[in-house]
């Protein structure tokens, strides 16, 4: 895809609405996003940090890496929608981590690419529907977040739009537990024929676009028992729509 760079400055950001202000709370609501992507594509992680996490906003310090969050200056900060960019960094791992494997979920960042300081490199080989998803999932789930999003690489989204939307439907999880959502997906939207669209029953929310999960939801995807139920149900080659 060849994009030509615009010479025309941007419109300012919209105005972060809190319908609730979840966010003056004393613990307001923390959203991580994952940024699916692979070690080599250096220049769309470049763009994706110079356009959609760089693009100045009113409340800047919502944003921050994960990294930076679980510093101990960035823990007591404001920071609300966490990223990282989730890479597969071991060719030689499984494509999907388990417990039994007896690896760590994650690689030795400092042994990876040291100038790039926002990349969560899951001990896996890299691989798209064939467990990259649930791996990243299983690793959110020992963080201390409220919300767990899966994000492709080409989705663009506007984080000051996220912010009004955690801040005004998006509690704590601890007061409203089992929510899930995202872009929305059927079987008309999906193209109205074919493998996958003619398995879509009613409103999916869970296509690989961008979609989130409460932590005590993506904690239930994590099992094993849940891993294998998938493997054995409905097979489609799309990882996120047999989730």
């Amino acid at each position: 895809l060849l994009c030509q760079q615009s010479t025309q400055p941007l419109p300012p950001p919209p105005r972060v609405i809190y319908r609730r202000d979840y966010s003056s709370s004393k613990r307001p609501t923390t959203f991580l996003v994952g940024i699916f992507i692979v070690m080599a594509d250096v220049q769309r992680r470049r763009l994706i940090r110079e356009t959609m996490l760089g693009r100045e906003m009113p409340e800047q310090d919502r944003l921050c890496s994960l990294q930076q969050y679980l510093s101990s200056s960035a823990t007591t900060s404001k920071c609300q929608v966490v990223y990282t960019f989730v890479v597969g960094g071991n060719p030689q791992a499984p494509t999907e981590w388990s417990e039994d494997s007896g690896l760590p979920q994650t690689m030795d960042a400092s042994q990876m690419l040291k100038h790039e300081q926002d990349i969560i490199y899951l001990n896996i080989k890299e691989n798209m529907n064939d467990g990259k998803t649930t791996s990243w999932f299983d690793y959110a789930t020992t963080l201390d977040v409220d919300y767990v999003a899966k994000a492709d690489s080409d989705s663009l989204i506007s984080i000051p739009q996220l912010l009004s939307y955690i801040n005004g439907h998006l509690p704590p999880v601890a007061q409203h537990p089992k929510l899930y959502g995202g872009y929305l997906n059927e079987y008309q939207a999906c193209g109205g024929g074919g493998a996958i669209c003619d398995k879509l029953r009613g409103k999916v929310y869970m296509s690989g676009q961008f979609y989130w999960l409460s932590r005590d939801l993506a904690v239930y995807l994590s099992q094993i028992n849940v891993h294998q139920a998938r493997r054995n149900f409905i097979k489609i080659d799309n990882e996120d729509s047999d989730l």
